[in-house]
């Protein structure tokens, strides 16, 4: 018989797991297909660049870089923290303590159907029927290097977790057992630029190669150029529009060959290649048998849109977030407490790098937005000293920098999306990420006294900023007529 719930999700993310917690709590009954095995590297990476960044220093010592043992031994305290979190995340989200919680779990891997009643398959036949599935998959590391399959290579996983990788070694290493120091990141996304910079923290060589023209392609370009020029500043080498065509292992290392390349020679030589790009495969799905026809660009990654079907709704969200807990939120609250908004728009995507220089951006990026409101768009640049927000002795730290800020507006000040680099960068976005969900003009940031003092005096600013562009030409020219009668009538006063 078809099991009824008020919500299936499918995919043991990190998403979809806090979908299911929450959609419990509000007393719905859930179903959590895991579609694979428990995603745990997320929790791998921020566990390690907590410890990198906060055990470490901010600034490391001279000689604390050039000590390899001191270098292993810290590195393999680190693995060791890692794989704590690892069991204890995987303890606490098991099948029977989600089952505590009212979330039944399914093993396996389901597809949908039509018939004879629209749902997903899973492996025992059974077909789970829903009012409304979420997919939350896991993403999978997808390896597209020609050689690179038998020239051997590393992921988050490996990297963090497995006894013999780079860092996670089995026992204290000794004088002779000294870390790789070549390491080359394939890939451009938060997950690849912020695992570089814990790995360049640790005293490795590390260069980035994407074959886009910056790092972080969904980001505002402006914040992302400055923001690659700290990583550059840092010592992390980047390689932009290139792609690797052909990987060879020769002489214990590992030669990429790269086209079009800005090396010369096309080739270069690192000790190991690690991948960090993912994508969530949707082609086993069987998307179309619930009328779900997906554009050529989607089928083999999970786009941030709701799908339109006749037979029932499915809901999408990339796993990968910078706040788990909130867009999962967001996501249950639209599926469960108003369902009638069928819409295709979703949440305003939030990214952030809690980096030692961090970048955050949420919305439209300025691109984006001039393509689509045209001359109904308008942006706010400026620049901020830097700020201690994250300290709460009041003191900024080694690294703190200016704060580069630009918000995106249409004219009549609807707030489209926001950006930033630098620090204070990730507590002003968020903010502003606020003032994005509850539809707030930038009219009325600029009167709102109630806001934190150091982000709401930097929010103010920019809103002060924006209604002074706004200001018509007109309007500036008899500001500037008058400012200039006023200064000659007092000279010729004053004779």
């Amino acid at each position: 018989m078809p099991l009824e719930y008020d919500l299936v999700i499918i995919g043991a993310s990190e998403v979809g797991i806090e979908a299911a917690k929450i959609a419990a709590r509000y007393g719905a009954r859930v179903a959590l297909v895991q579609q694979g095995k428990l995603e745990t590297w997320p929790i791998a990476q921020r566990v390690f660049l907590d410890c990198v960044f906060s055990e470490i220093g901010q600034s490391p010592t001279a000689d604390w870089q050039a000590n390899p043992v001191e270098r292993s031994q810290q590195s393999h305290r680190i693995a060791q923290l890692v794989q704590t979190a690892i069991a204890d995340y995987q303890r606490i989200h098991s099948p029977e303590a989600l089952g505590m919680l009212g979330i039944e779990v399914i093993s396996g891997h389901g597809q949908f159907c039509r018939k004879p009643k629209p749902g997903l398959v899973i492996a025992d036949r059974r077909i789970l029927r829903s009012r409304a599935f979420l997919l939350a998959l896991p993403q999978e590391i997808i390896v597209t290097i020609p050689g690179l399959a038998e020239a051997g290579h590393w992921t988050i996983e490996s990297l963090l977790m497995q006894p013999d990788s780079l860092l996670a070694q089995p026992k204290p290493p000794t004088e002779t057992q000294v870390l790789k120091q070549s390491l080359t990141l394939v890939g451009e996304d938060e997950q690849t630029v912020a695992l570089a910079w814990g790995l360049q923290r640790l005293g490795h060589q590390v260069t980035l190669i994407t074959g886009y023209s910056h790092i972080l392609p969904q980001a505002d370009p402006d914040t992302t150029f400055r923001f690659q020029a700290i990583l550059e500043a840092q010592g992390i080498r980047i390689v932009t529009d290139a792609d690797i065509t052909q990987a060879s292992r020769r002489h214990d290392r590992l030669w990429l060959q790269l086209n079009p390349s800005q090396l010369n020679p096309p080739a270069m030589a690192t000790d190991a290649v690690v991948i960090t790009s993912r994508r969530a495969s949707l082609q086993s799905l069987e998307l179309q048998a619930l009328g779900v026809h997906l554009p050529l660009e989607l089928d083999d990654q999970l786009p941030h849109t709701t799908f339109q079907s006749a037979k029932c709704l499915v809901y999408a969200c990339p796993a990968s977030a910078a706040h788990p807990y909130g867009i999962a939120h967001d996501w249950v609250q639209r599926i469960l407490l108003a369902p009638w908004q069928r819409s295709s728009a979703h949440p305003f995507a939030l990214y952030e790098l809690n980096t030692p220089i961090p970048i955050a951006g949420v919305g439209l990026t300025e691109p984006l937005a001039r393509n689509q409101y045209s001359r109904d768009c308008a942006v706010v640049e400026a620049v901020f000293p830097a700020l201690a927000l994250s300290h709460p002795s009041g003191h900024s730290s080694n690294h703190a920098s200016p704060l580069y800020c630009k918000v995106i507006t249409r004219r009549n000040g609807e707030l489209l999306g926001a950006h930033g680099v630098g620090e204070g960068a990730i507590a002003v976005i968020e903010l502003l990420h606020q003032a994005l969900q509850l539809r707030l003009n930038i009219k009325t940031l600029r009167n709102l006294h109630s806001l934190p003092t150091s982000q709401g005096a930097i929010v103010q600013q920019l809103a002060e900023q924006w209604r002074h562009q706004q200001r018509s030409r007109w309007q500036q020219e008899l500001w500037l007529d008058w400012f200039a009668w006023r200064r000659a009538w007092a000279m010729g006063r004053g004779h």
